[in-house]
């Protein structure tokens, strides 16, 4: 079995993050003590040398330290409650979060009153007067400061380590700038470098390729995201397992071409997924990605059989027990989501299409597999889907996989070879205008959007329940499964109706 095939570790890992959920919806008495009382009816069993009641003891060993990680950070223990005052705070800038001519809205870490110095544990978001703030920089500021009031935007924050929020004044401004470059904060200022290398090499379209390698749109014009997400291509922009993918292709070519092999290759390719994922702030999807492929890089320099599910549950149960607030992201739900509808649905799909050309049919079962697994969640977040986003997959995700690699290529050898990283980025520029063309052509002439509103998470638990169904982990009859599908269709129209 070992690391890399290993069923009991994705059923610790599915018990870890429904611990983390009940840690939402529930008061630690009402979840701890009946847990505790069936982890002891299992521990006799384990006694009497029964060994489906140890496993069922881990489970819920697993899900109580998922309550009990995910519970204070939930609710956190906000020190400070007057959101009527005026104060002063002092704190070291952790993250320039937006920026505008004259104003940016940084994230402080070590914030602290400055009246009598006491620590607020957790970040302040601080919309400034002023830009040109750097990380590493020390702000005072004054203001009302405030725990947002919005259950969703309270954990949203939380989940990026802010509690509390501040309008500053210009009164009682001072920014102490730092010397130097703190180590801590190299991401910033690496990202900061290639956004600039991004720039001058891609002077037409440098917003989208920001948005591409990055995962920074704020940089994008409006219209040109609107068309992305409208017609289903949004996934694009957001730093994941595209991503990740044609990176780690990218790289095992050059230590191909370098004949470097084995361990050596691991190591080093390892190393860069790390510093990219680090270097685009370490979202969900790409800590996800860049675990997976890691866990497939291990698996081929050791000689062991790589299995997906187990690496999607390695990387899920990292992600949530280093922050256990990104299992309510929607980047995470839908990235995950993606993953476990390939993982189900592409394999009898593709062999469905066994007539088609291999590349073509591998395209077609990966992309409905992919959209399957984050239709639910995107009916209930976003209330709509395009109705032809295989049509826009089919056609641009081969061109941004190409554009990505070739952006990927032209910065890293631009800082050696700038003469050939020029006509790269042209390449690589030609095919995003491309994609940009495919995504305003969609928006004008082939319109389908579908509007569901009033989906609740009930509704959700059946689209899933439906998916798990006429996967190949289903192994009753096809009559059983027949009712098994009618009957989650009639609980899903039911969550829409009443």
């Amino acid at each position: 079995m070992g690391l890399f095939h290993n069923r009991a570790l994705v059923g610790y890992t599915v018990a870890f993050l429904a611990g983390i959920v009940a840690a939402r919806y529930m008061a630690p008495p009402a979840f701890l003590y009946p847990a505790a009382l069936v982890a002891l009816v299992f521990l006799l069993l384990v006694v009497w040398k029964k060994a489906r009641g140890f496993l069922v003891l881990i489970a819920l060993l697993a899900a109580m330290a998922g309550f009990m990680r995910a519970y204070p950070a939930i609710y956190p223990n906000y020190v400070y409650r007057d959101n009527a005052t005026v104060v002063s705070v002092a704190g070291t800038v952790r993250e320039v979060w937006k920026e505008e001519t004259s104003r940016s809205v940084v994230r402080l870490e070590d914030a602290a009153l400055l009246s009598n110095g006491r620590e607020l544990k957790l970040g302040v978001q601080v919309s400034l007067p002023k830009s040109g703030v750097s990380p590493g920089d020390r702000v005072e500021v004054s203001g009302k400061l405030r725990i947002p009031e919005r259950e969703e935007q309270r954990i949203s924050l939380l989940e990026e380590g802010v509690g509390y929020l501040m309008d500053a004044r210009e009164e009682g401004l001072r920014v102490i700038p730092h010397e130097g470059m703190p180590f801590q904060y190299w991401p910033q200022y690496a990202a900061g470098w290639v956004r600039g290398v991004i720039q001058e090499l891609f002077p037409e379209t440098h917003g989208t390729v920001t948005g591409i390698l990055l995962g920074d749109k704020s940089r994008m014009e409006s219209q040109v995201l609107e068309e992305f997400r409208g017609v289903g291509i949004g996934h694009v922009l957001a730093v994941s397992g595209l991503h990740v993918g044609f990176l780690t292709g990218l790289l095992m070519l050059i230590c191909r071409l370098i004949r470097l092999r084995g361990l050596g290759r691991f190591l080093v390719v390892s190393f860069c997924l790390w510093a990219y994922c680090f270097l685009t702030g370490l979202p969900p999807s790409s800590m996800r990605a860049t675990i997976m492929a890691n866990c497939l890089l291990l698996a081929g320099a050791l000689g062991k059989q790589y299995d997906l599910f187990t690496s999607l549950a390695l990387s899920a149960l990292v992600v949530t027990g280093l922050n256990p607030l990104e299992l309510f992201d929607v980047g995470f739900l839908m990235s995950y989501g993606a993953v476990l509808g390939i993982g189900a649905l592409s394999g009898a799909l593709y062999r469905r299409l066994h007539r088609l050309p291999k590349s073509l049919a591998g395209s077609i079962s990966v992309s409905l597999g992919a959209q399957a697994g984050v239709l639910p969640v995107s009916l209930y977040v976003f209330q709509n889907w395009y109705v032809f986003s295989l049509i826009s997959n089919l056609l641009a995700v081969p061109v941004a996989g190409t554009a990505t690699t070739l952006a990927f290529l032209s910065c890293m050898i631009h800082p050696v070879l700038p003469f050939l990283a020029r006509p790269i980025a042209f390449l690589s520029e030609g095919l995003i205008m491309v994609m940009e063309a495919i995504a305003r052509f969609l928006t004008a002439y082939l319109p389908g959007t579908v509007n569901l509103e009033g989906l609740t998470l009930w509704g959700v638990g059946c689209l899933y329940a439906m998916l798990l169904c006429i996967s190949p982990w289903f192994g009753g009859s096809r009559r059983l499964k027949g009712w098994v599908l009618l009957a989650l269709a009639l609980g899903f129209l039911a969550s829409i109706l009443f």
